[in-house]
């Protein structure tokens, strides 16, 4: 809820730079190595809640994705398609 907050708070702030950058980052990882995808999807949605221009909101959210990023891992790490 919290990054759909952010998200909704940084979307009509974001400027053509802004959205130049988040081009970027999606051009990025649809080519990246996939170790390199998670950072770079880490950048990506930085990048956005910093938007929002609520730099408490954006260290929550960055505190709870940092506890998640292990068990994310693990999972990713056992998909198997």
């Amino acid at each position: 809820m919290l990054e759909a907050l952010a998200t909704q708070m940084a979307a009509p702030k974001l400027t053509e730079d802004a959205l130049d950058e988040l081009d970027r980052i999606v051009a990025e990882m649809a080519t990246c190595d996939p170790a390199e995808g998670p950072a770079l999807n880490y950048q990506f949605h930085t990048a956005i809640y910093a938007g929002a221009g609520r730099p408490r909101l954006a260290e929550i959210i960055d505190n709870l994705r940092k506890a998640s990023a292990s068990y994310l891992s693990m999972t990713v790490r056992h998909y198997d398609p």
